[in-house]
Formats: C-alpha cells, structure tokens, sequence
C-alpha cells in the first residue's frame, strides 16, 4: 500500500511538470513579436508608424511636409509646401537671386518700376517671414469669394492651372499707391517706345479723368496689396514699419489689358468703377 501511494504521487508530480512546462512554452510563442522596450518606453511599432505620419520631416527639396488632410468627406487634399529659394536680402548684391530678378525685370522691360518677378509657384523670405505666391494667390481668391484650384500631379509638385508671372513692389516710406500704378505704366510705355508725360494721370480741363486716369484706377481693382508682417491681404499701403508691404501685379494680365488698348484713342476709355471699357481698333 505504501509504494503504491508512493508511484501514485509520482505519477501527480510528473504530470504537474509536464503541465507547468506547456504553459510556459505557450506563453513564450504567443509573446515573442512583443518588443519589452516599446512597451515600457515609447509606442509600439504601430504606434511609431502613426507619429512618423503625423509628424513627418521637412524635405529641403520641396517634398510634401504634411500629411494627408481629410477636409471634407470623400475629398482627400495633400499640402505641397516648398521650402524657400530666394531670399529679398540677396538683390542689390553679386548673387543668384539678384541676377534671376533682373534677367526676369529685362525681359519684361520692367527694370525701375518693380524690385521682383515671382513665378506662381515660387516662394520667397523678407526677413523672418517666409512667402509663397500660391498662399497669396489662395488669400486673395477666397478674399474675393472666388474658387482657385490645383492639383497633385503624380510627382506630389502642385500644378496650378496656368503659370503667371507676378512682378512685385516693396513699398518704401512716403510712397502712395497711385505714384506706384502711375510708375508701372509709364516703363511699360517707354518699352513700348511710347512717351507718357508726368501729368498725363491729371483730369482734363472739363474735370473728367484721363485713359491714363482710368487705367490707374482700374489697376487699383487688379492689384494685390499684401502686408507680410501680418501675412494677409489689405486694401491700403499706409505702413506699420518699412519694407512691411508688397504691391503685387499680375503682369500678365498687365500685358494684355495695354496691349489691347490704341494710345490713339486712350481717352475714349471708359471705367465704371468695376468695368474698363476699351474702344476697337480703328479700321
């Protein structure tokens, strides 16, 4: 009886190992993914996925910076943001920049009037304020409750739907916004091999204004005026401090609205306050 209860609790003891060491080797296989460090001091691999997206780093090539943007529902956007190629200290001096800006200033004729020309997808600094054509552009269309688009090529660039070119002013101390239109035009006209005089802006001796007059108020509609230090768009040039606001012309739109207009009959341009009306050529 002795050694029979003897084998008998061998038996348990044996069988209770057996046991012990099944569950330890299931514990060990179902728990060997599992990374002890992630667990105790940071996110799991998932989770280290999620915080690359969210905050990804900045490619100095012009990569996208953000992550996709679920704006509304079924539509997916991607924010492009270029890092910036020009910088406004480097004119006036021996660099890249400065002999871009006035390659572009020549081409157009345009040398004393503007101090930039930016293309629509370019980006530029004035002193710690990074900007980019395309947040203004974007500004001044929603400023004027109008839909301006682009989209992602496969490249991730954003393709605007036509490029322009915007020549750009800064605005110095004691300038008006009138001088600055009345500037722009008279350069355009010289290229031209077209005179205007200093006081062709003046009204007529009836008190009418003048197509040069009409022209200048009509550009007042056409312009951006961006003030930088507040990153938005106004509707004046008075200046908080120097150097603090842009006078923006699409010259493109520029070129076609006085190629189309005959210096012959400028003064039978009429302006209505939204609308500039010009004559036909004469036959």
């Amino acid at each position: 009886m002795r050694q029979a209860g003897s084998n008998h609790k061998l038996v348990i003891a044996i069988g209770m190992i057996i046991v012990a060491g099944l569950l330890i080797g299931a514990y060990l296989f179902l728990t060997r993914g599992t990374d002890p460090v992630s667990d105790t001091n940071g996110p799991s691999g998932l989770e280290k996925n999620k915080t690359e997206i969210a905050e990804p780093a900045a490619d100095l090539q012009g990569a996208a910076t953000d992550p996709l943007i679920q704006t509304r529902p079924g539509v997916v956007e991607k924010q492009i943001v270029k890092s910036p190629a020009f910088d406004y200290k480097d004119l006036k001096i021996d660099s890249d920049f400065d002999r871009l800006m006035k390659k572009r200033l020549q081409e157009m004729g345009m040398e004393k009037s503007l101090d930039m020309v930016i293309l629509s997808d370019e980006s530029f600094k004035m002193g710690d304020h990074t900007i980019s054509m395309q947040d203004i552009l974007e500004k001044n269309y929603a400023e004027k409750k109008e839909i301006h688009e682009s989209r992602i090529t496969e490249f991730e660039q954003t393709e605007v739907e036509q490029m322009h070119r915007y020549g750009i002013y800064v605005v110095q101390p004691g300038d008006n916004i009138w001088n600055i239109h009345f500037n722009v035009l008279k350069e355009y006209y010289a290229s031209q091999d077209i005179h205007v005089a200093y006081d062709a802006d003046e009204p007529t001796a009836a008190g009418y204004s003048s197509g040069i007059g009409k022209i200048l108020k009509f550009s007042e509609i056409l312009v951006i005026i961006y003030n930088v230090l507040e990153e938005e768009i106004v509707t004046d040039i008075d200046l908080i401090k120097p150097l603090s606001k842009l006078v923006i012309y699409n010259m493109d739109e520029v070129f076609e609205l006085l190629s189309e207009i005959d210096v012959n009959q400028i003064d039978q341009i009429r302006f209505d306050g939204k609308t500039l009306w010009i004559p036909a050529p004469e036959a």
